[in-house]
């Protein structure tokens, strides 16, 4: 993984001796949205079990998540900048005995050059934990790890991203490290420089080495929309995402669909295709819901 990293480094780095950008400056904002949506888990999955939803006259879980992000950057006149993110996301799920809870925290740093208003090519590194509990009672927690490689091209109003990279994982508890790849892909189209639509997909896969040898895919879709109010820095954010997620544990599969609405608090750049442009543009990756299943 940290392979990955460097190269990406070494090349941004190596761009920036034969590269110029005519823009310097930093650019933050603060985010939050809150929204709920339906979950169907596997069959054997702890959610499943605790649901009991499989079983005649039980209905599938809703969920409600709350999401915070605080991201800020930096670029120098040559185009080489540096982005940090922080994540927090609580996921509950509305179960017949109780709420079972999903916590989520995460740090981002992305090295990156912006050599002009065509391009953009960078690093990044991010460590997260997931913390699971049933009726306030701790389950297990899982660490995540990213790191990779990304870029984004700049096509008149019309912005395409992607990430590349490898992922890892650990539930101490169980005694289970898992080991994967990653990739995401995320088109931008502003119909007004204050007014963005947005579609994303994600792939994620992970082979964990326990006793049962499980093997997890992630497919993950969404759309989005975003519109900055005029002459003040906020802006309101909606977004709907789809995940499906399989496993090799009881030939398991479930799906969550999600709503969120919130706001976004910016300094730094007048217009969102300003920031997306010249500011604070890359993302951070999101924690999605695997279907780890402890073993028995």
């Amino acid at each position: 993984m940290m392979g990955i990293f460097r190269i990406g480094v070494t090349a941004a780095v190596a761009a920036t001796i034969i590269s110029g950008s005519a823009y310097a400056g930093g650019d933050i904002f603060v985010s939050g949205q809150a929204g709920a949506g339906v979950f169907t888990p596997a069959y054997g999955t702890v959610i499943e079990l605790l649901t009991e939803s499989n079983l005649p006259g039980k209905e599938n879980p809703s969920t409600t998540d709350l999401r915070g992000q605080v991201s800020g950057s930096y670029t120098l006149d040559n185009g080489f900048g540096v982005q940090a993110d922080i994540l927090a996301n609580s996921l509950a799920f509305d179960t017949a005995g109780g709420t079972y809870d999903k916590a989520s925290i995460d740090g981002a740093l992305h090295m990156y050059l912006r050599p002009s208003d065509q391009y953009l090519l960078g690093a990044f590194a991010q460590f997260g934990r997931d913390t699971y509990e049933y009726a306030d009672a701790l389950i297990y927690e899982f660490d995540r790890s990213y790191g990779g490689v990304e870029g984004q091209v700049y096509l008149d109003n019309l912005t395409l991203s992607a990430q590349l990279g490898l992922t890892g994982y650990s539930a101490s508890a169980f005694d289970a490290d898992g080991k994967g790849w990653f990739g995401t892909v995320e088109a931008r189209y502003f119909l007004t420089p204050d007014l963005k639509l947005s579609a994303n997909a994600g792939l994620f896969k992970v082979d964990f080495e326990d006793s049962q040898g499980q093997k997890l895919t992630n497919l993950v879709v969404g759309i989005g929309a975003e519109y900055k109010l005029a002459d003040l820095p906020l802006s309101l954010t909606a977004n709907l995402d789809y995940l499906h997620a399989t496993t090799n544990i009881y030939d398991g599969e479930h799906e969550a669909t999600r709503a969120l609405v919130g706001l976004k608090f910016a300094l730094g750049e007048d217009t969102l295709l300003d920031r997306d442009r010249k500011g604070t543009t890359l993302n951070p990756v999101w924690p999605s819901e695997y279907l780890y299943t402890p073993p028995q």
